[in-house]
């Protein structure tokens, strides 16, 4: 396992993992298809609930805000951007060849 700490504004971080198994990438294209079908946005939400292994993050009142997908609302959208694109980027290496499809 390799994770890293991605290092957000207002001392907030998200530990995300950097080498995920195959399994775990099979996984996240399983349920981003599934779930996409209903709500095209929840392929980003499938990404981070399989690649953040744990975070600090604060919603707006200033509370932490709780590791779990029903929380991910509250996550103020720049941050909750920032985790995406991250998580992204590690899905992407996966499948080099597959950019750009």
């Amino acid at each position: 396992m390799a994770v890293e700490r991605l290092f957000l504004p207002d001392d907030q971080w998200a530990d995300i993992e950097r080498r995920p198994t195959h399994g775990v990438i099979r996984k996240i294209g399983k349920e981003s298809d599934r779930l996409g079908r209903s709500d095209p946005l929840a392929g980003e939400d499938v990404i981070i609930l399989n690649l953040v292994k744990e975070w600090s993050i604060r919603g707006e009142d200033g509370n932490d805000i709780p590791f779990k997908r029903e929380s991910f609302d509250l996550i103020p959208q720049d941050v909750f951007s920032q985790i995406a694109a991250e998580c992204l980027t590690v899905v992407e290496a996966a499948y080099p060849n597959q950019r750009g499809r």
